[in-house]
């Protein structure tokens, strides 16, 4: 950091004296440098190499180093006189001689044979070189690279061995180079080829026959789980299809047999005259003969697989509230879609959302004082939307059965939020100050398996 004399010689180099010694730069290099043309500037030190321990420039007093007549440069030292001829041999050394002398696996000594060939179960390599220059060998710089592993050259400073860990299959050249950092000098080299064998498991057959295992494993494998699945598929289908067999014959059986029975029991109230001591009691036994009629009308409609759809849960209903309020004398608007989708409704979710209905109806006629009410459905997939509403009086919060209001609380309303919530929906209930009363019902459908038209 500390230069105090700059000397020119003939051979177009600058020697410089420093407080650590005398070293020497090429002009040329360093113009290259200057231009960008080269990362650095290379320096030739003299030091024990060149027959000298250490060198401290004198830099008080001026000039400290002069060039000669016959071209030799003196510098001023703090030993003494140092006199340095540029043209001397001894500033050139030969070229070093580099040589791989010996290659261990895991530690242990090898024959060095050209191509080397490595053990694939070795877990280390290690490579010995060596550099012969008797005239300046702490000039010498030595660097290695290994190429298939390494992506640049690696200084060994004053190591000459490269050690490797354990190599992946396949062909690699190990280099070594040998100079004294002057980039106009060539440097010397030597090399060997290293091959690494794949193990059997490594071997383009093998990974392609286990490519080969492999998918037909998963082949077969899916294959059994998409036929498992099918499996299970159809025999949940035959299962259902079964109990579908079994509802339209219990339905059947019912409409046949009990509901016949009923008819005629009804037939036979009526073939009294009504003058009869015993018409009154003939006239409640028909009475109680339609009621269950009626009763097991819904029981062969809600087991009959043959109405587990939108369209004829929409029809059932219509036609029970036109029914049941006309008898009442209650005026029934109905708000249905023109156009309702194909889709299937389970069974038991119709039957509850159906007795849901039907407990709000009968609140009406039995509570609200109305006459008008509306019922509207609204499907907006995948949900299912029933709403009654009518002109009544409306509910009287926190009278149980008030003397002129309609029920508030009770086992229907509590079985309205029962039912709904049993299949996944909800049963809301509003009353405006204003009057009137509606009940909504919201239950999901399944919207995945459409009925083909």
């Amino acid at each position: 950091d500390n230069v105090t004399q700059l000397v020119p010689d003939n051979q177009g180099n600058v020697w410089c004296g420093s407080g650590s010694g005398v070293f020497r730069l090429q002009i040329g290099d360093a113009q290259r440098f200057v231009r960008h043309e080269t990362p650095g500037i290379s320096a030739l030190r003299l030091g024990k190499d060149g027959g000298l321990r250490s060198i401290t420039c004198q830099g008080i007093y001026g000039p400290g180093a002069v060039r000669g007549r016959d071209g030799r440069i003196w510098f001023a030292t703090r030993q003494g006189a140092l006199a340095i001829n540029p043209a001397a041999l001894a500033l050139t050394p030969r070229d070093p001689i580099i040589t791989i002398e010996e290659v261990q696996m895991d530690d242990a000594p090898q024959a060095l044979t050209r191509p080397f060939v490595v053990n694939p179960k070795a877990q280390k390599l290690k490579l010995r070189f060596s550099v012969l220059c008797l005239a300046a060998p702490s000039r010498v710089e030595t660097r290695y690279r290994l190429t298939g592993f390494d992506t640049a050259w690696v200084d060994s400073g004053s190591g000459r061995v490269a050690t490797y860990p354990r190599l992946a299959p396949g062909h690699y050249r190990f280099e070594v180079a040998a100079g004294f950092g002057d980039p106009t000098v060539k440097e010397s080299t030597d090399a060997i080829e290293i091959v690494v064998p794949q193990q059997w498991w490594q071997t383009v057959w093998f990974q392609l026959a286990a490519l080969g295992v492999l998918i037909t494993s998963v082949t077969l494998v899916a294959r059994a789980w998409s036929h498992r699945l099918l499996r299970l598929r159809i025999e949940k289908l035959e299962r259902e299809g079964a109990v579908a067999r079994e509802r339209a014959r219990i339905a059947q059986n019912i409409h046949d047999d009990v509901g016949a029975s009923l008819t005629r029991i009804s037939l036979l109230t009526q073939a009294t005259s009504p003058d009869s001591p015993e018409a009154e009691k003939l006239n409640r036994i028909y009475e109680t003969a339609h009621e269950i009629t009626r009763s097991f009308d819904e029981i062969v409609w809600a087991v009959n697989p043959h109405s587990d759809t939108l369209d004829s849960f929409v029809s059932y209903l219509t036609d029970f509230a036109q029914q049941f309020l006309g008898v009442a004398g209650i005026r029934c608007r109905l708000d249905i879609p023109a156009n309702l989708p194909a889709m299937p409704l389970s069974s038991d979710t119709r039957y509850d959302l159906f007795l849901c209905c039907r407990e709000a109806l009968n609140n009406v006629v039995k509570h609200a004082g109305a006459s008008e009410v509306v019922v509207r459905l609204v499907f907006t997939a995948p949900k299912l939307v029933v709403i009654i509403a009518d002109n009544g009086r409306g509910t009287s919060a926190g009278r149980a059965e008030p003397a002129n209001g309609r029920v508030s609380t009770g086992h229907g309303v509590v079985n309205l939020h029962q039912r709904m919530a049993r299949r996944g929906g909800s049963c809301v209930i509003e009353s405006p100050s204003a009057g009137g009363t509606t009940v909504t019902l919201t239950v999901e459908i399944a919207t995945t398996n459409p009925i083909s038209p």
